[in-house]
């Protein structure tokens, strides 16, 4: 059951003009299991501007510590990245969605960007369960992985990709798939990303691939309809259904 509460930003860190990673101490500790994420105000005091929380994955645990890595999108993102400073206090409304549960013991992590923050810590969880993690992290340039100085720490077998080849294998994180068909696959990045990856486990007949999808959202637990997204088995909803989705259930729209 997720809770509503107060958190202090104890830590900011910018690691480029459009990316802050944030450490923030919740009034109430809840457990956070893996694809699990938060809403977060991102107004100031006696202002509605912007009106609405925001969601973001929870990149780690610690006691009652969540790490989150926010990249500026838009307007609520800009104030979290650009202005809030530490000891400001959130509102804060965690975990929310459905957990993710895989059956192999292994489990392969591919994340484009931002979407390292939406399966990051299902990789922590499982490795420290015993199981075999092997994560892929893709960017468009260094800049883009800049969050590695802060995941390392987790030991997480990792292999970097960047477009440009300033960091890590140049190239797509997509392209070493077809190594990794004995592993379940977890997705989190771009909608092209996604569907390129989507489109490959097709052709590939490969059934245990799962998207955790991000889309717009604004309540978080199911009541306003607003991250609903098209399947095999009618419409579901992000934050409540999801936000994990396995290939069999998603469509080319479902993007």
């Amino acid at each position: 059951m997720f809770t509503q509460c107060e958190a202090v930003l104890e830590e900011k860190r910018i690691l480029s003009e459009k990316d802050a990673f944030l450490v923030l101490k919740v009034k109430e500790k809840k457990e956070v299991k893996p694809c699990q994420f938060c809403m977060l105000t991102a107004t100031f005091k006696k202002s509605f501007d912007p009106f609405l929380k925001r969601p973001f994955g929870i990149l780690f645990q610690k006691d009652d510590k969540i790490g989150l890595f926010i990249r500026n999108f838009g307007r609520g993102s800009s104030i979290i990245v650009k202005d809030i400073k530490e000891s400001f206090k959130f509102d804060i409304t965690y975990p929310l969605g459905n957990p993710f549960y895989p059956k192999k013991d292994k489990i392969l992590l591919v994340a484009g960007g931002i979407g390292i923050a939406g399966i990051f810590w299902a990789g922590v969880v499982y490795k420290n369960l015993g199981k075999k993690v092997k994560l892929l992290f893709g960017g468009r340039t260094e800049k883009d992985l800049e969050i590695r100085y802060f995941l390392e720490k987790y030991n997480l077998d990792t292999t970097y990709y960047t477009e440009d080849g300033s960091f890590g294998k140049k190239g797509l994180v997509s392209q070493d798939l077809e190594n990794y068909l004995d592993y379940t696959w977890l997705v989190c990045g771009p909608k092209a990303m996604m569907k390129a990856i989507f489109e490959l486990g097709k052709k590939l007949n490969k059934k245990d691939i799962f998207f955790s999808l991000d889309t717009y959202m604004a309540c978080g637990i199911g009541v306003c309809l607003g991250c609903t997204i098209e399947t095999k088995n009618g419409y579901k909803r992000c934050c409540k259904e999801g936000p994990v989705f396995s290939i069999e259930e998603l469509m080319e729209s479902s993007f």
